[in-house]
């Protein structure tokens, strides 16, 4: 119980925003308009999963399994080619790490997270990422230019939907084993 203490103190301390204000991010990010043509899925899957940035905008088409209802977060490696922002292609070869192999795991969706996901534009049996733009070639590191503007677009830095998981999920009880085995979040003197 004391690791409960330390890490809801932690958030405290950082101060946490206001429920209201992750409510209306999320209701924004999975909204449709005439400048969002469509949700801010990595956004979504963040804030119901409590993985990191990374993890969530390196996802994969085969990493995400509607029928099955689960998200799998894994290391990969590949040669891809896509359309740019701007115009033109670009091929290359994308790597995407984990914090640790640790890190390497599958989830179930939320019923809550399946009803923002279940029109999401998969393309079934590719093993291309989903958002291959968000690849930063020079650290091999996913999203960090998209969840940058998370600030300014929804009110709250991208971490914080991650620390929102980990709250929710300490205010339910839940025990630390099975935090560490959602969000992979460090307990003192577990040793996995």
């Amino acid at each position: 119980m004391d690791w409960f203490k330390k890490t809801s103190s932690r958030c405290r301390e950082k101060g946490l925003p206001s429920r209201e204000i992750l409510d209306k991010a999320t209701e924004k990010a999975s909204t449709i308009t005439s400048l969002r043509k469509e949700k801010d899925y990595a956004f979504l899957i963040q804030r119901y999963t409590a993985c990191r940035k990374g993890a969530a905008n390196g996802l994969r088409n085969c990493d995400i399994n509607l029928n099955q209802k689960t998200i799998t977060f894994t290391a990969w490696e590949k040669m891809v080619s896509y359309e740019k922002k701007r115009g033109g292609k670009r091929r290359e070869k994308q790597i995407r790490r984990l914090k640790s192999r640790k890190d390497e795991r599958t989830l179930p969706i939320s019923k809550a997270l399946y009803e923002h996901l279940k029109d999401m534009p998969i393309i079934k049996g590719s093993d291309d990422p989903i958002w291959p733009n968000r690849y930063k070639r020079s650290d091999d590191s996913w999203g960090h230019h998209h969840c940058n503007e998370f600030k300014n677009k929804y009110g709250l830095p991208s971490h914080d939907l991650r620390r929102f998981g980990i709250t929710a999920l300490i205010n339910e009880g839940i025990s630390p084993f099975r935090i560490w085995d959602v969000v992979r979040h460090k307990i003192p003197g577990c040793q996995k």
